[in-house]
């Protein structure tokens, strides 16, 4: 399996860990800057249902989604959850994950460097490693962050 794809399942791996070291009763609560930890998930369930997406569809060499502005998609992967209790929004991640364990190590080398779009140079290979930097420098430190500051405060 490519070393990108490993990492990128790896730091999804971690996420997971971190987000079962909240309390419970803090999953809803805004606890980075605007969001709380479900609203985060809900935003990396929205960009994990992209990949899938992009990649179910230049497998089968149908048109690609439309790539959208990057805080635009956020703030409607965020909304779409809205309604749904933590647990399914949990429960998103998790098929979400058993989706990509699956789907994922199957991608050839030459599959994983196919431009998404003529005029860009996003391929499945680079968008996978964005995403695992997303995780890895953004919202893990963010999640351990703030165990330490519950568990600071609950003391």
């Amino acid at each position: 399996m490519n070393q990108i794809i490993t990492d990128f399942l790896q730091a999804r791996k971690k996420f997971l860990l971190a987000l079962d070291q909240v309390p419970q009763d803090k999953k809803t609560d805004i606890l980075f800057d605007q969001w709380s930890l479900k609203d985060i998930v809900s935003h990396l369930n929205g960009w994990d249902k992209f990949l899938i997406g992009i990649i179910e569809d230049l497998q089968s060499n149908r048109v690609l989604q439309k790539w959208q502005k990057i805080n635009e998609f956020n703030q409607k992967s965020v909304f779409a959850r809205q309604g749904w209790s933590w647990n399914q929004v949990y429960q998103e991640f998790i098929d979400i994950d058993a989706n990509l364990k699956k789907l994922l190590p199957e991608l050839d080398d030459n599959f994983l460097n196919t431009k998404f779009w003529p005029k860009n140079s996003f391929t499945p290979l680079k968008y996978i490693k964005i995403e695992t930097n997303h995780y890895l420098k953004t919202h893990l430190p963010e999640i351990y962050k703030n165990i330490k500051d519950i568990v600071k405060n609950n003391k």
